[in-house]
């Protein structure tokens, strides 16, 4: 299994994922994704809001990657797999965006879906983990603290 219960909880504590795609002409693009959800063993539906160039380049080129990051830990996921675009006038768009939709609701219309079926995993560590041996997740969190000048939740 691809999203194993590690990854599956990094998925669900990350607030934004970033979906890679390729144009017809080889031109990548990156760009960021606020609604998705785990559809499956081992795939992800991603809500299209103002993804007309992601669903475009899909179309062209099924192969894509999507990062989740734990900004704080600084250490995430890189998805790759196979995607294909689910328009809202099927039938699977209710079935397979049914969580989606609903936190949507009337903040974003969702024109399609991007499901993902997940094929391979990479960690996404920051290289201070490789490069600084007493580098642990706690210390990790208090440097992106004060990086970030975020005080911790209540």
């Amino acid at each position: 299994m691809v999203l194993d219960e590690v990854t599956r909880d990094l998925i669900d504590k990350s607030v934004l994922c970033w979906l890679a795609t390729v144009s017809e002409t080889g031109e990548p693009s990156v760009s960021p994704k606020e609604l998705w959800g785990i559809a499956g063993e081992d795939s992800l539906v991603i809500a299209d809001i103002a993804s007309a160039n992601s669903v475009a380049n899909i179309r062209n080129r099924s192969r894509v990657c999507v990062s989740f990051i734990e900004i704080f830990r600084q250490k995430g996921m890189k998805l790759y797999g196979e995607a294909e675009i689910i328009p809202s006038s099927t039938d699977s768009f209710q079935d397979l965006g049914e969580e989606l939709l609903t936190i949507a609701g009337d903040r974003f219309v969702v024109r399609n879906l991007i499901h993902v079926h997940v094929d391979r995993a990479r960690k996404i560590i920051a290289p201070s983990y490789m490069f600084f041996p007493d580098t642990d997740e706690e210390k990790m969190i208090q440097e992106s603290f004060r990086t970030y000048g975020v005080l911790p939740g209540l």
